[in-house]
């Protein structure tokens, strides 16, 4: 993927298996200068493991309110990243719980 990534709201119970987003560039959606995300994961139940890294790009990458049944791991990603009030039974890397 070379671009934006979101996903967002999926909070169901049942909603995603398993998430896996690794070796990504991103940029804005678009080229107005103040949007500054590339990567937004939020508010989204995942019922076993996430998995987010090796996202390049100078924007800022987030993973923040998401609860995980396994790990959740944010490992390898580029500067500008921020993890939080993220909750799972394992937390790897820079998702880090509430802040």
């Amino acid at each position: 993927m070379n671009g934006f990534i979101a996903i967002i709201n999926n909070d169901s119970p049942d909603a995603l298996g398993r998430l896996r987003v690794v070796n990504n560039a991103v940029r804005p959606l678009t080229l107005d200068p103040s949007d500054t995300v590339g990567l937004n994961i939020a508010a989204n139940h995942i019922l076993t493991a996430a998995e987010v890294s090796g996202t390049t790009g100078t924007v800022i990458k987030q993973v923040h309110t998401n609860t995980v049944g396994g790990t959740l791991s944010c490992i390898g990603n580029e500067p500008p990243f921020v993890g939080s009030f993220n909750t799972a039974a394992t937390l790897e890397g820079r998702c880090t719980g509430p802040v």
